[in-house]
């Protein structure tokens, strides 16, 4: 874990990309936050592009204590508004909430092992202003996730002019296990 935390805290100095928490696994982060992007639409391509560093960055991870076993991430992709503040008195934590926020979440909990799984709102803001610089394919069907409309998502794939090389897709990922 602390393997992994330390290349995604490499890639933040990369990116125009704020750490938010980590929670146990889980790592949080935003652009656009504490301070707003200038032209409303450039924390878009932070987060993109630091979703695609990571997931290229960490597919040589190994755990070594499980046999050399691969780590797999899954991340989550969304623009929207949200509500930011402090917390505490003695040990500040600067935290984020809302639906928008939650709805990330959501988006990475439904993903699938070594992909980015990305909001319609986030590839309209990267189609509309960065056009052709990343690639994308949808995901189908569309998802329903408890407490928003079914919703048309994607697989953010690559970005254009920036050669990464990107984890496989493991077997695993594919299959659907039901519980007992």
């Amino acid at each position: 874990l602390d393997n992994l935390y330390t290349i995604m805290d490499k890639a933040i100095g990369k990116h125009n990309v704020v750490k938010i928490e980590t929670i146990g696994d889980a790592y949080v982060v935003v652009s656009g936050l504490p301070v707003p992007d200038v032209n409303g639409s450039a924390h878009a391509r932070h987060i993109a592009a630091f979703a695609l560093d990571v997931l290229s960055t960490t597919k040589d991870i190994r755990i070594k204590r499980l046999n050399d076993r691969p780590v797999y991430m899954r991340i989550g992709i969304h623009s929207g508004s949200c509500v930011a503040g402090l917390a505490g008195n003695y040990m500040y934590h600067y935290c984020i909430y809302g639906k928008e926020p939650r709805y990330a979440n959501n988006l990475e909990s439904s993903g699938e092992a070594n992909r980015i799984h990305m909001s319609n709102d986030m590839r309209q803001i990267l189609d509309n202003n960065f056009q052709n610089q990343f690639s994308y394919v949808e995901r189908k069907p569309s998802i329903n996730i408890p407490g928003f409309k079914t919703r048309r998502t994607w697989w953010l794939t690559g970005e254009a002019g920036v050669p990464r090389e990107m984890p496989g897709d493991p077997i695993y990922s594919r299959l659907e296990f039901k519980r007992r």
